[in-house]
């Protein structure tokens, strides 16, 4: 019993960390695709847990536009765009050269 205890435990500490960026809640519009990445501007969202790196009100994905992922994120991105719907944006805690946090999870609140 003390084992699944501790397992338990482990695990849901390794999922905290895995989510130590920030958190973007609210509408997110897609501005442009860069390099094979899509740049999103999250001025319009609650941001919370932010990363010192972060200097600028965009975010963008981890995946490349070729990574199916990226695909799926993508679809809900834009679904959530056109119909005025928040997004729930979860940051991995680094940042791009230019200041743009990399997002890891994509949800809706």
């Amino acid at each position: 019993m003390k084992k699944k205890i501790r397992i338990t435990l482990a695990l849901l500490a390794v999922g905290q960390a895995a989510n130590a960026g920030g958190d973007y809640v609210g509408l997110v519009r897609p501005v442009h695709m860069g390099a094979g990445y899509l740049y999103l501007e999250v001025s319009a969202t609650q941001m919370s847990g932010r990363p010192a790196c972060a200097t600028r009100n965009y975010v963008r994905l981890q995946e490349v536009y070729t990574d199916s992922a990226f695909k799926e994120k993508f679809a809900m991105i834009l679904g959530a765009w056109l119909a005025e719907k928040p997004m729930h944006l979860g940051g991995i805690g680094t940042c791009s050269s230019e200041g743009d946090e990399y997002i890891q999870t994509v949800t809706f609140p």
